[in-house]
């Protein structure tokens, strides 16, 4: 009797043993991920802000769309005249097709990740990049209100380049403190979003300045919850100007 007891106990380590083991190795996995994404959206940023609307050809464009290649997509027709082009990154990539994909989302939440998307625009007229548009979005963890239910949600970090003409915030630059640029925030459900947009006169250091997205978002262990921790500089300048808000910072 003490023999089987002994024995159901050594099965009993090993298994609690080896279910930890996979533990680790899952959160492992999801953490290499995470990684890779963060390094992923980090290089899509920079290829993004390389261009130069106006000025960047259609054809100098080619090169990021071989980098991204299985990633691209694009709205019919296309041609140097015309086009519509999207980048698009998903994290967690690897179930993202998979049937059971809620279930899997709810374990990688487990495992302490970050889903997240990032994607790109870009539109081509007459030969030319006339805008472009890149956007991070990341699943903040569930926030528990004063009702005891949980409410997750998303931040979302905007930044985008287009003619003056075709933002209609920006089409009167006499009435504006920045004429060539804007930050703020717009309502959106379920969702936290702050956003920096720009003309192609806007000055370079303005825009390196605003277009500063925190990547660390994405694998940081604390979690970042509001439009401060996604886009530090463009949130702050927000701010002290006392422009409308419609969340916290």
């Amino acid at each position: 009797m003490r023999k089987r007891s002994n024995k159901l106990l050594v099965l009993l380590a090993y298994g609690a043993g080896s279910l930890v083991l996979i533990l680790v190795l899952l959160t492992a996995a999801v953490r290499i991920q995470e990684w890779i994404f963060r390094d992923r959206a980090e290089r899509l940023f920079s290829d993004i802000q390389s261009i130069d609307p106006l000025r960047t050809t259609f054809d100098q464009t080619n090169s990021i769309f071989e980098r991204w290649h299985g990633s691209v997509s694009y709205k019919l027709p296309c041609s140097k005249q015309y086009c519509e082009l999207n980048i698009g990154i998903v994290e967690p990539s690897k179930w993202h097709t998979s049937r059971l994909f809620p279930r899997l989302l709810d374990l990688y939440r487990l495992l302490g990740g970050h889903p997240a998307i990032a994607s790109a625009d870009i539109t081509v007229k007459d030969g030319v990049v006339s805008s472009k548009h890149y956007e991070l979005v990341i699943e903040a963890p569930p926030d528990v209100g004063t009702d005891g239910h949980s409410l997750t949600y998303y931040m979302e970090g905007n930044i985008s380049t287009q003619p003056r003409a075709d933002t209609s915030s920006l089409g009167e630059p006499g009435t504006r403190r920045h004429p060539e640029y804007e930050i703020g925030s717009v309502a959106c459900l379920g969702c936290l979003e702050i956003h920096a947009s720009f003309t192609p006169l806007a000055d370079p250091a303005d825009v390196r300045r605003l277009s500063r997205i925190n990547f660390s978002c994405l694998t940081r262990q604390h979690p970042c919850r509001t439009k401060s921790d996604i886009m530090p500089s463009a949130a702050s300048e927000s701010l002290q100007e006392n422009l409308p808000s419609n969340g916290p910072y």
